[in-house]
């Protein structure tokens, strides 16, 4: 991206509005790829600011943890975008370690009919 200074300047303005240090304005146009790996995951940009408030790590994570993480959530286990907007620390969790062998566990009680899924 190329900003102009005005442009530029309204952008931090805005997020120092929303509450985030220079500090963290610096970090987040560091990472233009952050913004645009959730924007390609069909985040909107509201959604985007909403996790990033929520759960201000994600703008450390790689590109190819989040693309990962969250196509498992919603391809893999039927969430919904919003559901990991209003959870974004799953961002954070291992995959291998923690995500997929408790979502295999709620898999195997569903198949067995001992839960139910959402309707």
């Amino acid at each position: 991206y190329a900003f102009s200074d005005r442009t530029f300047e309204g952008r931090v303005e805005v997020y120092k509005r929303l509450g985030f240090s220079v500090e963290e304005v610096w970090a987040l146009f560091k990472k233009p790829n952050s913004v645009e790996t959730f924007l390609e995951l069909g985040f909107s940009r509201d959604e985007f600011v909403m996790i990033v408030k929520r759960y201000p790590q994600c703008l450390g994570l790689s590109v190819e943890t989040v693309k990962k993480k969250t196509e498992f959530l919603v391809n893999g286990m039927n969430w919904p975008l919003k559901a990991v907007v209003s959870n974004p620390a799953v961002l954070g969790y291992s995959l291998e370690k923690r995500m997929a062998p408790r979502c295999n566990v709620i898999k195997a009680l569903m198949s067995k009919g001992l839960i139910q899924g959402r309707a």
